[in-house]
């Protein structure tokens, strides 16, 4: 008989005694309106106290939330708990998960969704990886918004759907931006048959790069497209995407999240290093 090794261990959610110290500390500085104190206490812990950076990654993360700041929230999960894309469902708790899975503007995605006959979760997934969720980002390749649109593709499209008046500026409020990047997918769709990894591809790499990769075909199934595709950061991006959408819809498609429950462990015990005595000569 062969023993397999032990699958990986992944940290524990629950704190230990000097996290809950930090924690409560943080949250009384919250009390008195030391925001980024607050914060900063959370973040020596995250940066100092061994196997609980995922600990002070969730507490930061619903400090954000609490503030309606969920792309800093995001941001804080992505920082100080990385590994949390390789960790099972049941290894979190699901308001971790939803931190990390966040839908802000929920009402304007699901509506122009619908509107442009899109999955919501599908959109939801594509601005997480674009901007997310920071609706006032611009692009080192000058991209507004959530969806990242270019000036001149959002005045096209403005023009296209009977926008007037159009300037640049509109990409940085929601509401544009997610009406014209909703009609700019569906376009995308319109032209690749519907076929979401092409549709990626073009959103990241452009057109005609993807009708290019396209050609390379035929292909069988969705994955043998994608392993194809010569950019490693379009490869990424496509697959992320299709990732977080089918998370998305596993968290949030149905009444009850369609994940393992949560199984808490224990925290880690602290190991005190005791000092070996001084050696005289």
């Amino acid at each position: 008989m062969v023993n397999w090794p032990p699958g990986p261990g992944f940290p524990s959610f629950s704190p230990g005694d000097l996290a809950q110290t930090r924690i409560r500390r943080a949250q009384l500085l919250l009390l008195t309106g030391l925001d980024a104190f607050a914060e900063g206490e959370l973040k020596f812990g995250a940066a100092n106290d061994g196997d609980q950076a995922n600990v002070y990654a969730y507490e930061l993360a619903k400090s954000a939330a609490a503030r309606n700041a969920p792309d800093q929230a995001l941001r804080y999960i992505k920082h100080y708990a990385p590994g949390y894309l390789y960790m099972p469902f049941d290894q979190a708790p699901l308001q971790f998960w939803k931190l990390a899975f966040p839908i802000p503007y929920q009402l304007q995605i699901t509506q122009q969704s619908r509107t442009q006959s899109l999955d919501p979760f599908f959109v939801t997934a594509l601005i997480r990886q674009e901007s997310e969720f920071n609706p006032s980002v611009v692009s080192h390749a000058n991209a507004y918004g959530l969806m990242q649109l270019l000036p001149g593709t959002g005045r096209q499209l403005a023009r296209n759907s009977g926008v007037r008046r159009f300037n640049a500026s509109q990409l940085l409020t929601p509401d544009r931006n997610i009406q014209l990047g909703t009609t700019y997918v569906r376009n995308l769709m319109n032209s690749f048959g519907g076929q979401e990894e092409y549709v990626l591809a073009s959103y990241n790499a452009g057109p005609g790069r993807a009708r290019l990769w396209q050609t390379w075909g035929p292909f069988r199934e969705q994955a043998e497209f994608i392993e194809t595709i010569p950019f490693h950061e379009t490869r990424t991006y496509v697959q992320v995407v299709l990732r977080n959408a089918d998370t998305y819809r596993r968290l949030y498609g149905g009444t009850v999240p369609e994940i393992p429950a949560y199984h808490p462990k224990p925290a880690p015990k602290v190991q005190i290093r005791k000092r070996r005595p001084a050696r005289h000569s």
